[in-house]
């Protein structure tokens, strides 16, 4: 009855410490008064905290810790901690108090009958086997609640770590755009001082009639100011591929037209080789009087049908992608 008396005092000092911090501060938590009562409970109960006085003391500290916590989360989470420590404190205790009841019994079984002294022992050890079990079981449940506790806070981490990522990453997107709204600047300052245009090919540089001797494939000096600039653009753009097409009037044979085409625009591909342009980022293809771009009846026509056009491809274009038949 003592014994009763004292958990019921304990049970309804805690439940009026519950009431008062309600009262007085923020809405209470309910895991984190459970397990409050749980502990009190335990507390009260004779032998529990002299034969577990260790996790008594860590479902104290886990208290303490929840009742500090600032998310409601955290509060939940450490006091599942707390109410499984006194659990576990409590199975302790048992085990323990179990134990000392076999150690009490052996004893008495030099002044008992044997065979009920026995059954009593066996039973003790039933009873201890059992609690071991339970004991284990919390245990592995603690261990869980630890886990969850270590994965809520490594979560938390990895989410800062991904905003963080996140921020740089816009970051660097936004100094790549600018980068590349100045370099399509430069590009489009360069493209007008060579007066080429953009088409859906690429962009075109025409070189003309009279950048090459009459009726040859050998360039005129004239025709070195441009292929300078085109050189240079091409160092600073090494992603960019060339298309080198060459074109006549209809003056002359098919043959003729279609060999001086085509050596016009390799005269074009030797000339930019010679100034350090990768051969394998070159393609030259000669059409004789296929394209014409003016009709051939008049002399203004002819001349400008005499061409060999440069079409500097896209980034990453292939210049086999473009090539026309």
């Amino acid at each position: 009855m003592m014994l009763n008396r004292k958990i019921v005092v304990a049970v309804i000092m805690t439940g009026l410490l519950a009431v008062a911090g309600c009262a007085a501060g923020p809405k209470a938590n309910p895991a984190l008064e459970d397990a409050r009562a749980a502990y009190a409970r335990a507390k009260a109960t004779p032998g529990i905290m002299e034969n577990a006085q260790v996790p008594m003391h860590d479902a104290d500290r886990a208290l303490k810790k929840a009742a500090q916590a600032e998310e409601d989360a955290d509060v939940s989470r450490m006091a599942k901690l707390a109410q499984d420590q006194v659990d576990y404190a409590v199975l302790v205790a048992e085990q323990k108090m179990a134990e000392q009841k076999i150690e009490s019994l052996n004893q008495e079984k030099q002044n008992v009958l044997l065979e009920n002294r026995q059954r009593e022992i066996e039973r003790a050890q039933k009873e201890a086997a059992s609690k071991q079990h339970e004991l284990e079981v919390k245990a592995r449940e603690i261990e869980l609640a630890r886990q969850q506790v270590e994965e809520a806070r490594q979560k938390t981490l990895e989410m800062q770590t991904q905003a963080e990522a996140a921020r740089k990453d816009a970051e660097a997107k936004a100094i790549e755009a600018e980068m590349a709204r100045q370099k399509a600047e430069a590009l489009e300052r360069e493209m007008a001082d060579m007066k080429a245009h953009k088409t859906e090919r690429g962009l075109v540089l025409t070189l003309g009639d009279v950048l090459f001797s009459s009726g040859k494939a050998d360039l005129m000096p004239g025709a070195m100011r441009t292929l300078d600039k085109l050189t240079a653009f091409l160092k600073e753009n090494p992603e960019r591929n060339l298309v080198i097409e060459g074109h006549t009037d209809n003056v002359g044979s098919d043959a003729f037209n279609l060999d001086l085409s085509q050596r016009r625009a390799d005269s074009v591909r030797n000339a930019l080789m010679n100034r350090g342009v990768g051969s394998d980022r070159i393609s030259t293809k000669g059409y004789g009087e296929r394209y014409p771009v003016a009709g051939n009846e008049t002399r203004a026509g002819r001349q400008q049908n005499r061409r060999v056009e440069i079409i500097i491809l896209d980034e990453g274009v292939s210049g086999s992608s473009i090539l026309r038949n």
